[in-house]
C-alpha cells in the first residue's frame, strides 16, 4: 500500500521587513498616497534614487513610483510630499516632533500616510511645513514642503525616515529600513564638508574639491562645526 506522505515542517516565521511607506495593501487605487481607498499588489523594491535634475536631492522610489523627495544641508532637512488635490493647507495634518514626523489628511483623524521616525534629532520651535496648491503657472502642483532643522549641525542624516510606526521608541533613532547606500553616504559627507568649509571661509572656491580616502566627518572634522 502507499504510504501517506507526512505534512511538511512548519515555516519558519518570515524576517523580512516591510518597505517604510507604501506597503502593497495601502497602494491607493486613484494611484495617490494621501488617497483612502486601497488595492494590492506584489511588492516592489524600495530605494533612494538620486535626482536626475537636482544634484542634492534624493527621490524615494517604491518600484516605479515616485514617493518623495528630500535633501539635506548642514543645517536642515527638506521634504517634499505630493499631495492630491486640497481646498487649503488646513486639510493637512503635520506634525513635526524632536524625533518623528506625522502627515496626513485632516478628514482621516488619526490615520497618517506618514508616522515614522526621523532620521536625526530636529530642532522642533525651527522647523516649519508649507502647502503650494497648483498655481496658474503650473510651476508647483499640489506639494507639501517640510523644513526639519537639525539638532546638532553638520550631522549627515543617511535617511529623512527611518520607518516603522512605534511612538514608544522614540528616545533612539531607530536603524532606517531603507537609507542612502554607502557610495551615496560618502558622496553626501563629502558634499556636506565642503559646504562647511564654503561657510566657514567665504573668500574661497571649494567647488570641484576632491578627498583621497575616507570623507572626515563633517560635523567633527578639524574641531567641528561652528554656530556663530
Amino acid at each position: 500500500r502507499k504510504k501517506k506522505k507526512g505534512a511538511p515542517p512548519p515555516r519558519p516565521p518570515s524576517t523580512h521587513r516591510q518597505p517604510p511607506v507604501l506597503t502593497p495593501t495601502t497602494i491607493q487605487t486613484t494611484n495617490h498616497p494621501l488617497s483612502s481607498s486601497t488595492t494590492t499588489s506584489s511588492t516592489p523594491t524600495t530605494r533612494f534614487e538620486r535626482h536626475p535634475q537636482h544634484e542634492a536631492r534624493f527621490i524615494l522610489k517604491y518600484g516605479d513610483r515616485s514617493i518623495y523627495e528630500w535633501e539635506q544641508t548642514l543645517h536642515e532637512v527638506t521634504l517634499f510630499i505630493p499631495t492630491p488635490p486640497l481646498p487649503d493647507a488646513t486639510a493637512l495634518v503635520c506634525e513635526i516632533l524632536p524625533r518623528r514626523l506625522r502627515v496626513g489628511l485632516r478628514r482621516n483623524a488619526g490615520q497618517y500616510f506618514l508616522n515614522q521616525a526621523t532620521g536625526g534629532v530636529v530642532d522642533v520651535a525651527a522647523s516649519t511645513w508649507t502647502w503650494e496648491g497648483r498655481n496658474a503657472k503650473a510651476t508647483t502642483t499640489n506639494l507639501l514642503t517640510i523644513e526639519l532643522q537639525k539638532a546638532n549641525k553638520g550631522v549627515v542624516w543617511e535617511t529623512v525616515c527611518c520607518g516603522g510606526d512605534d511612538d514608544d521608541d522614540d528616545n533612539n533613532t531607530p536603524t532606517p529600513e531603507v537609507a542612502l547606500d554607502p557610495m551615496q553616504l560618502e558622496q553626501e559627507r563629502q558634499r556636506l564638508l565642503l559646504e562647511r568649509w564654503q561657510e566657514e571661509n567665504p573668500g574661497m572656491d571649494f567647488r570641484g574639491a576632491t578627498f583621497n580616502g575616507s570623507v572626515p566627518d563633517p560635523r567633527t572634522y578639524m574641531g567641528g562645526v561652528r554656530y556663530d
